[in-house]
């Protein structure tokens, strides 16, 4: 297949990235190793904008909402290349 971008991990700048290249229409891959990064295991954020604060998993679950609101399916990397971790998913945007 075919992508017009790739965005290789999945925090604040992939998942935006991911959205705006959905909302574009464009053919999008996201390839990361989790949803997140360190955010996972972050628990207080202070000053993010639109929060004095909030707890790391709590912002990812609704990065998450946002994600699944542009019905990004997600898979193993396996499924699409040998050269992938197998704990790894990639999330694509037809």
């Amino acid at each position: 297949m075919v992508y017009d971008t790739i965005i290789i991990g999945a925090v604040w700048a992939g998942i935006t990235a991911c959205i705006y290249a959905a909302r574009k229409k464009m053919n999008a891959l996201l390839i990361s190793a989790d949803i997140g990064g360190q955010i996972n295991t972050t628990w207080g954020i202070e000053n993010y904008i639109g929060y004095q604060f909030i707890e790391g998993p709590e912002l990812i679950d609704k990065f998450n909402t946002q994600l699944t609101r542009i019905a990004l399916p997600s898979t193993d990397r396996r499924d699409y290349d040998n050269h992938a971790s197998p704990r790894s998913p990639v999330c694509h945007h037809p």
